[in-house]
């Protein structure tokens, strides 16, 4: 089961919605459809309060458990996402359920990326600082779900904008 985290502050940054992240090597498959298809978290950002459901994946095992059955391989042939990616998102998507349906939550948000977070800087802020490439011990796939917040707290601010400048990421 994946776990719950409430966000204490989520970044936005207008890069990840209009195509810069996406078309970074390697480039995302699902662009232009992806962020499209999704809503702008800016116009939701203050309306709700956000949760993130963390499914973690200890690609550092699977890796050496690949080797076993496939010693010749490469190391960007062990860690290929296609072995296992899909398998980490239907766990997501059966945990995101779950607390969603738990918090009797009001969106759910399943490529936050495409919606404009900055999960990077989020995660980062938050204490759990995100790995990738080869050296990645654990990746994390993180869909986030909003409950509504009751209208005495709707002006409360969760959502800071990125200007991106001085961000690599």
């Amino acid at each position: 089961m994946g776990k719950l985290v409430q966000c204490s502050r989520v970044y936005y940054d207008s890069r990840a919605r209009d195509g810069t992240w996406c078309c970074l090597k390697p480039s995302c498959p699902n662009f232009p459809q992806c962020p499209e298809a999704r809503p702008d978290f800016k116009g939701l950002s203050e309306r709700y309060d956000w949760y993130m459901v963390i499914e973690d994946f200890d690609i550092s095992a699977w890796e050496s458990k690949q080797r076993l059955k496939h010693p010749d391989w490469t190391i960007r042939q062990l860690r290929n996402s296609r072995h296992w990616q899909k398998g980490l998102v239907k766990k997501l998507r059966e945990s995101t359920r779950y607390w969603f349906n738990e918090l009797d939550a009001d969106v759910m948000l399943d490529i936050p990326e495409a919606c404009g977070v900055n999960l990077v800087k989020t995660m980062s802020d938050m204490g759990m600082p995100l790995e990738w490439g080869q050296t990645a011990r654990t990746i994390r796939k993180i869909m986030l779900i909003g409950k509504e917040r009751p209208q005495a707290l709707a002006g409360t601010e969760t959502v800071t904008e990125n200007s991106g400048e001085g961000d690599d990421e």
